[in-house]
């Protein structure tokens, strides 16, 4: 058998049960249309304390919503475009830091300008997989010889002794691999044994 409030109403059919006063949500809504429970709301809503919470609750979903629309924009994405563009730096710092706190490492130490001096001076890609391409900005989407922050050891967060300006195309094939684990790699590209290879590895 349903438990009954004190208005004999089956509280527990409702959502959210009784409350400590014995009544039930059902009592509240009809307790909301008697007129000296709308008297005492119209007092609560002309007090400074209401009404500025009022225009708090108004003004963070207006302005979310705004942004939302704001942000979607056919003028707002060109703006992001060309700023990325302009400064790339920003967007390659930003990625680093979202990285090192997927993988639980400190925060990167390498700055704005240090990124901004490497872009600069780097001019070809130092690594020999890609023959030293020219470092070149893609346009919208990173291709094989654009510019990327390389971590030389992953286990440790980008500093400037331990980040490197590569192109795309070799960062990716070196992937998240440890330097221990690049030079089995190319042992067992031109290893005839792999179970002697991979023993070895097991033990790194």
């Amino acid at each position: 058998m349903a438990k009954m409030c004190k208005r004999q109403h089956a509280s527990s059919m409702l959502p959210g049960g009784r409350k400590k006063d014995g009544s039930c949500k059902e009592c509240e809504a009809l307790n909301r249309a008697t007129p000296e429970y709308k008297e005492i709301k119209r007092a609560y809503d002309a007090t400074p304390e209401a009404k500025a919470a009022a225009r708090m609750r108004r003004a963070t979903s207006e302005s979310k919503a705004w942004r939302r629309t704001y942000e979607a924009t056919p003028e707002r994405k060109a703006v992001h475009r060309a700023h990325n563009a302009a400064h790339p730096e920003h967007q390659m710092l930003t990625s680093a830091r979202k990285r090192t706190k997927e993988r639980g490492l400190p925060l990167p130490t390498i700055t704005l300008k240090w990124i901004v001096e490497q872009l600069r001076t780097a001019t070809h890609c130092p690594m020999p997989m890609c023959g030293g391409v020219k470092l070149e900005r893609g346009k919208g989407k990173p291709q094989s010889n654009s510019p990327t922050l390389d971590q030389r050891d992953v286990g440790i967060t980008y500093t400037p002794e331990n980040t490197a300006l590569v192109c795309f195309g070799c960062n990716s094939r070196k992937c998240d691999l440890s330097p221990a684990h690049l030079r089995w790699l190319a042992d067992y590209a031109s290893a005839n044994s792999w179970t002697a290879l991979d023993s070895e590895m097991r033990a790194v």
